[in-house]
């Protein structure tokens, strides 16, 4: 939600939820990513992507880098690895900027690179495979499932904080998350990132989209 364009180590923590629900830093992101070894990578990475978001803003008026940054914290609280959470950190920088495909693969890699490349719509999902489940089935390689992961953070994040946007797209998207977005989790067995992406639809839709994002998830039925 914009207002203007503009190898992998696995980390291990103590914590009581398996997500935060909002309010990550650089900082905290790093203290998170496990061996102390990735931590040039993700930095250098939140580097390049907060030049590339130079100047753009969110709709709640936040620098454009506070969105990227929460997708990270998310995946980093799901331990997912370095490499995710570079791609996190990069992951509109090619929709949003004159930053290429070759630069990214040039200082980054190809694993990172292709995670951002392969960050596709849901809608385009659903017109190659038909639905979710077909799209989950041919997403064999690691990378493929990675890829919906991070889109699946990307959304959260969004509808955390959906009540920026105008009521019919508040509306839309909401609708997007129960057809397309939550099957994915409970497919990707990521239970509680869909009960709670169930939890902000439903309340959008209910025309209550300022409920906290740190309300417990209602159940989902």
């Amino acid at each position: 939600m914009r207002t203007q364009r503009g190898p992998g180590v696995q980390a291990s923590r103590t914590r009581t939820s398996p997500y935060a629900r909002g309010g990550h830093t650089l900082t905290a992101l790093l203290e998170g990513a496990g061996q102390a070894g990735c931590r040039p990578l993700i930095e250098r990475a939140y580097e390049v992507a907060a030049t590339c978001h130079r100047g753009q803003r969110r709709r709640s008026g936040d620098p454009y880098i506070t969105h990227p940054v929460e997708v990270a914290g998310i995946l980093a609280d799901l331990d997912m690895s370095a490499a995710v959470l570079c791609a996190a950190l990069l992951h509109d920088v090619l929709a949003d900027s004159p930053y290429t495909a070759a630069q990214l693969r040039d200082d980054f890699g190809s694993e990172i690179a292709g995670l951002v490349e392969q960050g596709t719509s849901m809608d385009q999902y659903r017109s190659r495979y038909g639905s979710i489940a077909e799209a989950i089935d041919a997403a064999q390689a690691d990378s493929e499932r990675q890829a919906l992961i991070i889109k699946l953070a990307d959304r959260l994040h969004n509808m955390r904080t959906l009540r920026y946007l105008p009521p019919v797209k508040q509306q839309r998207k909401s609708q997007e998350v129960l057809e397309g977005f939550a099957p994915l989790a409970r497919n990707l067995g990521m239970s509680e990132v869909e009960h709670e992406l169930v939890s902000l639809a439903r309340a959008a839709l209910a025309g209550n989209s300022d409920r906290s994002p740190g309300a417990p998830p209602e159940p989902v039925r």
